[in-house]
């Protein structure tokens, strides 16, 4: 497994890195622009050049010393197998390089992957109702850096 930079990578390798997350991401998203304006924040791992997992990651403009995950997707058949901890791993140092103290990310409250994140040094900060518009609750996980 090699995780590298979305900079440069394909909109297909891209998005097929990410449909490893449904139902829980969105069916779609603009890939460009995770690929062109946050490429260096965000990762994929591949399998040679298969991509099987992929970490979409920004520094907020607003909070520079801030490094949010916005998604995370793992091919099941890869799971369990350090895959997730390779591109956190990718994301922090990318982060810690440009000065971020600490990284977080929110998750639904149902979304069975919400345990995989105390694994990889995250913390519950507890549920924030309506956090991304109504009705789409949200529980926030974060971590120093």
């Amino acid at each position: 497994m090699n995780v590298v930079p979305l900079t440069g990578r394909s909109l297909d390798d891209i998005a097929r890195a990410m449909r490893h997350g449904r139902p829980w991401l969105p069916e779609t998203t603009d890939y460009w622009l995770w690929r062109e304006c946050f490429g260096d924040t965000s990762f994929i791992a591949l399998d040679g050049e298969n991509p099987i997992a992929a970490i979409l990651a920004c520094i907020p403009q607003s909070r520079p010393h801030e490094l949010y995950i916005d998604q995370v997707a793992v091919d099941p058949q890869w799971r369990g197998r350090g895959v997730t901890q390779a591109l956190f791993h990718a994301t922090e140092a990318e982060g810690r390089k440009r000065g971020c103290r600490h990284v977080w990310l929110s998750t639904d409250p149902a979304n069975p992957a919400r345990r995989a994140w105390p694994r990889v040094g995250f913390a519950s900060q507890g549920v924030k109702k309506d956090f991304k518009g109504p009705g789409k609750d949200r529980e926030i996980f974060a971590k120093a850096l």
